[in-house]
């Protein structure tokens, strides 16, 4: 006699196929879920590489307006610094670059030293420096600093005779050998600026921030400094006169050459 059929087990064939259903749709799902996040990243660097090129573009013509010479591209230089600033603030990695450029522009348009005879030191002219040249002393001067990375702004030699750098943030800035004759630098900042052998003569400079400012052989004839930070300063050999004024000036155990 023939055994019976086993009774065939229909609801454990339909659970192991909803499984099966179930573990493809995962499958699907992860795979969708990574062609989605594919196609942002590719999205994003492309929108990416899209605005470096925009910033490239946008530097390339500063560049070229900075470089119009003459009275009667005044206003394109003017532009050209503006923009600078604009991309700076827009795009911070570069920043650094701009703070070369603008320095470099600054120290290059400003004008040389001369020498009178018998005169053996050559002095700037005594007069207040150009519109594009305060314009980019401006823009530095009240740039977002935490983008600098290290980079500082180089002014050395140049003449900035009767500029305003009111409230200015140069920090670390590299003045040495510049002429600041006659300029405003109420409430600047120029902590750890280098200003060995500068000249501050007729200079409004209250609440000035020099802590630890090198100021060594600084010509400081005719400099008012009253209300002045000088803690940590080096006045080492620090040429004054009669009209020098330091009263109110603040200095700690740390300033050397006080003469006061």
């Amino acid at each position: 006699m023939q055994a019976p059929l086993a009774e065939h087990n229909w609801q454990a064939d339909i659970a192991r196929g909803q499984v099966a259903i179930t573990r493809g749709q995962a499958i699907i799902a992860a795979i969708t879920a990574i062609a989605a996040v594919g196609a942002v990243i590719f999205s994003a660097l492309t929108v990416n590489a899209s605005q470096e090129g925009q910033y490239t573009e946008r530097f390339n013509k500063a560049i070229e307006q900075l470089d119009k010479s003459g009275s009667d591209h005044l206003q394109a230089r003017l532009g050209g610094i503006y923009a600078l600033e604009r991309l700076g603030k827009d795009s911070a990695r570069d920043q650094p670059v701009i703070i070369e450029v603008l320095s470099a522009f600054i120290r290059s348009t400003t004008p040389t030293r001369s020498a009178d005879w018998p005169s053996t030191a050559a002095k700037c002219p005594d007069k207040p420096v150009a519109t594009d040249v305060q314009a980019a002393l401006t823009v530095l001067g009240r740039r977002d600093v935490r983008n600098d990375k290290d980079v500082y702004p180089d002014l050395s030699g140049a003449c900035l005779r009767q500029a305003n750098l009111q409230d200015a943030y140069l920090a670390g800035a590299n003045l040495s050998k510049a002429d600041l004759g006659g300029s405003n630098l109420s409430g600047a900042w120029l902590t750890a600026a280098k200003l060995r052998q500068t000249g501050f003569e007729s200079q409004n400079a209250p609440y000035t921030s020099l802590y630890k400012a090198n100021m060594i052989e600084a010509d400081l004839s005719g400099a008012k400094f009253g209300g002045a930070y000088l803690g940590g300063a080096d006045l080492t050999e620090t040429k004054r006169d009669g009209d020098t004024s330091v009263d109110g000036a603040i200095t700690t155990h740390e300033t050397k050459g006080k003469w006061w």
